[in-house]
């Protein structure tokens, strides 16, 4: 693992103002800036399909690069068991342990 600086020009930033990121490489680190960015302005710009060039330099050897950052949003879903009064009322009394699931109907 390698320390890294990362910043955006075209966000107003300069080294000065860049996030210092461990990683992998220049790519990780590059990438890791977009997800930190992301979640610490809260728009999620960059996981809403903008692009960014950053600069990456390494903090041991001085060496830096542009990098193109992108993303995309990832939908994540969860679900729980519920049990929903109008559901109930649909289901004759003693009969809701009957009533298929999803689930159950894809075995």
């Amino acid at each position: 693992m390698s320390t890294y600086v990362v910043w955006c020009s075209d966000l107003g930033q300069e080294q000065e103002d860049g996030a210092t990121i461990t990683a992998t490489d220049p790519a990780d680190a590059a990438e890791g800036w977009a997800e930190w960015h992301d979640r610490s302005s809260a728009e999620y710009r960059i996981a809403s399909g903008r692009e960014e060039i950053v600069i990456v330099r390494d903090v041991d050897t001085g060496e830096q690069r542009e990098w193109i950052v992108r993303g995309e949003a990832m939908p994540y879903y969860t679900a729980q068991p519920g049990e929903s009064a109008t559901i109930r009322a649909q289901v004759a009394p003693g009969r809701w342990e009957d009533v298929p699931r999803r689930s159950e109907a894809n075995k």
